[in-house]
């Protein structure tokens, strides 16, 4: 008989980008998300399978759009860590890779175009956009679901008081120690996975 499901979305942080099995030097990741990562250790934690479905550099609206494509299961638990609001996701329709990541870490033309008119607000009214969409959406899936945004210091002056948003952290990740790059370390991850572990089953 198959587990019940882990599900989790958001970016290098919850991918695991740093850590012993998932760092590249040049690629900066590893091709699959980390084994020492909060989310492998959440899942063994509760006997569940990982579905890690999270992506190195998401912004909070590819985060949304990963789970709107989602095929959910009841009795699925799902935690979703939102990422930074300075990121963005351009749609381009006559392209071979229609999806673009817009980072304050790119290079490429798009994404100057895109720093030059970047507004830390509008970026963080969005993402609380965003995370009010999926929350609703999760609410109609018959799943257990926790929303935890990875720095909330970035959004939470940001707020539009009309969101409310059920299930959500505000204490953001833990962070103690580094790993291989400036991410999160494999003790950060376990802290951060008992943490997530302590607020889903009180």
């Amino acid at each position: 008989m198959e587990k019940n499901r882990l599900v989790a979305f958001g970016c290098s942080f919850t991918y695991g980008s740093g850590l012993p099995d998932c760092f590249h030097p040049v690629h900066g990741q590893g091709k699959h998300p980390s084994k020492f990562g909060w989310v492998q250790l959440l899942a063994d934690k509760l006997n569940l399978t990982a579905h890690n479905m999270s992506i190195p550099g998401s912004s909070n609206l590819q985060i949304l759009y990963n789970i709107l494509k989602f095929d959910f299961r009841e009795n699925d638990t799902v935690v979703v860590m939102w990422s930074l609001p300075t990121r963005d996701l351009y749609f381009k329709k006559y392209a071979f890779n229609r999806e673009f990541q817009l980072g304050l870490w790119k290079l490429d033309r798009l994404s100057k175009r895109w720093i030059e008119s970047l507004d830390e607000h509008d970026q963080g009214v969005k993402s609380w956009v965003s995370m009010h969409h999926a929350d609703l959406l999760l609410k109609t899936k018959n799943v257990k679901y926790l929303h935890i945004p990875s720095h909330p210091k970035e959004l939470i002056s940001h707020k539009p008081k009309f969101i409310e948003i059920d299930n959500i952290d505000l204490t953001g990740l833990v962070q103690v120690d580094q790993g291989l790059d400036p991410h999160p370390g494999v003790e950060s991850n376990k802290l951060t996975a008992e943490k997530i572990y302590n607020i889903l089953c009180k």
